[in-house]
């Protein structure tokens, strides 16, 4: 989407991710640095697998305090596509 290398995302994500807390510290502002770190955190779902919101919701919690933009922001970039009402991811 980006035009990325593998290479590139790995060093959008070490800026960002702190590996002693295991948290992301900063969200950035520019769509190809969140376009990086939400393929990273798309890598902990399994694609075979429905998500309730809730089991999203505690995967992306262990990532950021505003889980609710990370995953609004990865159905915008299409890494999940979910049921109209929201209840199956």
């Amino acid at each position: 989407m980006f035009n990325l290398t593998t290479k590139d995302i790995q060093s959008i994500w070490e800026a960002y991710f702190n590996d002693e807390s295991k948290f992301i510290f900063v969200y950035p502002s520019k769509r190809k640095k969140q376009w990086a770190i939400l393929y990273m955190i798309a890598k902990d779902f399994n694609m075979h697998q429905t998500y309730s919101e809730k089991e999203v919701d505690a995967i992306l919690k262990a990532y950021h305090e505003d889980h609710v933009r990370l995953r609004r922001d990865l159905i915008d970039f299409r890494f999940f596509i979910r049921t109209k009402d929201g209840s199956i991811y």
